[in-house]
C-alpha cells in the first residue's frame, strides 16, 4: 500500500480507509502475501455498480441542465436590469 499511497499521493491512513470501503463494497479482492495485501478489482461488481449509478446521472444531468438555464436567465435577467439602472443614470 505505500506504493499506492506514494502514487496517489495519499497518507496511509486514507488509502487503508479507501481500501476498506471499496472490499466492503465487493469492488476489490484482498489476499495476504507474507507482510503485503495484494488488491484485486472485481471489474464484474464494479460494471455492475455504474450501471446502477447510470440511472441516477441520468436524472441530475436532467436536472443539471435545467438548474444551469434556471441560472442563465437570472444572469441576464440581472444584466438587463444593470444596463436600465445605467441608462436611468446618465
Amino acid at each position: 500500500m505505500g506504493e499506492l499511497g506514494q502514487r496517489l499521493d495519499l497518507s496511509q491512513p486514507l488509502v487503508s480507509k479507501h481500501l476498506r470501503v471499496l472490499k466492503e463494497a465487493g469492488v476489490v479482492e484482498v489476499e495476504p502475501r507474507a507482510r503485503e495485501r495484494v488488491y484485486t478489482l472485481r471489474a464484474k461488481r464494479l460494471r455492475e455498480m455504474n450501471d446502477w449509478l447510470d440511472r441516477y446521472r441520468e436524472i441530475w444531468d436532467e436536472r443539471f441542465e435545467a438548474l444551469e438555464g434556471l441560472v442563465s436567465a437570472m444572469e441576464q435577467k440581472e444584466r438587463s436590469h444593470e444596463r436600465r439602472r445605467r441608462k436611468d443614470n446618465r
